[in-house]
This record gives structure tokens, sequence and C-alpha cells, in this order.
């Protein structure tokens, strides 16, 4: 009995131990959005989109946050923007949560199950320094749950 008692424990006890121990998985998953003409006003805030394709746009699913960007501009040179997210929809604001010049250094913190905006710029960036104008494009992101 106490060898029975044994193994029933050794049988499901392990199972529940070793999940317990096991680390989160990275998830992550890769979206483009193309943007058809570059973002009027100013990098430290937010601005316009124009035309149908203004702005990236990503939607977020409620497991993930952190994204990666990485734009690519007609001109082949980096092209500056802002990332934002509507944090508060009661406003008509969208919260900034962070620039970037040409592509993401470290991934950036993002609120789960909320859209994703990427003002991408017509003009150079000052914070970061960015040397590119945006003409037309790409945007990459690599959404993920891990950063």
């Amino acid at each position: 009995m106490v060898i029975a008692v044994a193994l029933t424990a050794a049988a499901f006890g392990a199972p529940v131990a070793d999940a317990k121990k096991r680390k989160k998985k990275k998830k992550v998953r890769t979206a483009t959005a193309v943007y058809d003409s570059p973002s009027l006003g100013s990098g430290d805030a937010t601005g316009v989109c124009f035309g149908a394709n203004g702005c990236a746009m990503f939607a977020i699913g409620p497991t993930e946050r952190f994204i990666s960007l990485k734009i690519e501009d007609t001109t082949g040179l980096p092209a500056y923007a802002t990332v934002g997210q509507d944090l508060d929809p009661s406003d008509q604001f969208t919260d900034v949560i962070g620039r970037f010049c040409g592509e993401t250094e470290e991934p950036m913190a993002i609120e789960p199950g909320i859209e994703v905006v990427v003002w991408i710029w017509a003009l150079p960036g000052a914070q970061p320094p960015c040397p590119g104008a945006a003409t037309t494009g790409q945007v990459t992101a690599k959404i993920s749950n891990l950063p």
C-alpha cells in the first residue's frame, strides 16, 4: 500500500512541480503595415495620418506586451517615428509610448489589447536624432508577450 501511494504521488506530483518550474515561453508574431504618405505634426507628440495608410497600425492581442519596430522607407534612409496607444478612450489624445529612428533598439512595453499607432514623420527627427525624411514604405513589427 505504501508503494502504491508513493508511486501515485510521484506520477502526479512531479508534473505539477515541473510545471511550476517552467519558464513562460516567449511568443512572437510578425506583422507589417504599409504607409503611403508620411505624417505631419510634431514628433514630440502626435500628428495627422494622411491618406488611407498615413500611419502604421497594429492590432495588439490580450497577452502581447512588447513591440519592436523597423521602418523601410523607399528613400533608403532611416525615418523618424513616434509610437502611441490610446490608453484613455475618454479623451481625444493618443499617449506616446516611444520614439525611434529607423528601428527600435529594444522592445517597447505596450498595453495588451490596445492598438498601436506608428506615426512616420515627413521631416527628420530631433529626439532621437534622425536624418531621414519619410516618403512611402513599410513598417515591420515583432509583437510578443515577453521582451
